[in-house]
């Protein structure tokens, strides 16, 4: 299988801005560079693709749980006109003393992707790219709550439900009514390399909630991963999200400042080199 490789590259023009992440206080240039053998993952991510971890275990009897009843679920009420439907699963049917929510539910059925993103993103298939997005975070140390793949069954859900994106609800508040002060250096810069590594095409500050001990989280990555290459032989690469993509982060003052030994390592070991360039 061929994909477009996106190479982090130095540049020292401030107009080929994405933030700078050196300690020689170089820019990040994403610069798409054709088609390439996807590399072989390093073995820790190999040894773990396979393996459910206990959480992703827990999502998955929730699922089962809300298809047969035995759980609570309520739309959200700010996802109107959002890249999906969503709705919480709580363990608790009960109407009189509802529970809090413990899982996050994007039907496939109820995705949405903006017209002008369309050449980039196949419909019904923002779940992969979610659970993609985990699978990433985890291998960065953390961040995007455990999100997997499950079917819900439920009169609730459009069509009666299906398959979606099942992940770990996480409680925070929208770092849309925040400001950046304050937040851990490390923490951004990681969001910010995820966000590289994902050229995450929907990073704004209401897709990440910042918890009671000032650690961020993550979320809403059905808009990571576009397609770069022409559909079709002949069709002109789908590459203006490349120049129309921006990262909240962008303007925040931790974001620029040299990234910390402990994610240098392991965005090597993450990408199967000794060293990143521009990172150590």
């Amino acid at each position: 299988m061929s994909a477009v490789c996106l190479i982090l590259r130095p540049c020292s023009a401030p107009s080929d801005l994405v933030r700078p992440a050196a300690r020689r206080r170089s820019y990040l240039r994403m610069r798409p560079t054709g088609h390439h053998a996807s590399p072989a993952p390093p073995r820790a991510a190999k040894e773990g693709m396979g393996r459910r971890s206990s959480g992703e275990e827990r999502l998955l009897t929730l699922a089962s749980k809300a298809s047969a009843g035995e759980c609570g679920l309520s739309r959200c009420p700010s996802d109107r006109g959002a890249t999906s439907g969503v709705w919480f699963i709580s363990s608790s049917s009960a109407a009189d003393a509802p529970a809090p929510a413990e899982g996050v539910f994007k039907p496939s059925s109820a995705e949405h992707v903006p017209p002008e993103m369309a050449a980039c993103f196949a419909p019904g298939r923002n779940m992969y790219r979610e659970r993609a997005a985990h699978i990433v975070s985890r291998a960065l140390g953390g961040g995007v709550p455990e999100t997997v793949i499950a079917t819900v069954r439920h009169g609730d859900l459009p069509g009666g439900g299906g398959e979606g994106s099942l992940q770990r609800f996480s409680p925070g508040e929208d770092m849309g009514d925040l400001g950046p002060e304050g937040l851990r250096e490390e923490e951004v810069q990681r969001l910010a390399l995820l966000d590289l590594l994902l050229l995450n095409c929907d990073r704004h500050e209401g897709n990440v909630l910042v918890t009671p001990q000032g650690g961020l989280v993550p979320i809403d990555h059905g808009l990571c991963l576009p397609r770069l290459v022409p559909a079709q032989e002949g069709e002109k690469p789908p590459t203006r999200v490349l120049k129309d993509t921006w990262f909240a982060w962008q303007g925040w003052r931790q974001a620029d400042l040299p990234v910390s030994a402990a994610l240098a390592r392991d965005a090597a070991a993450l990408l199967g080199r000794e060293r990143v360039g521009g990172l150590a």
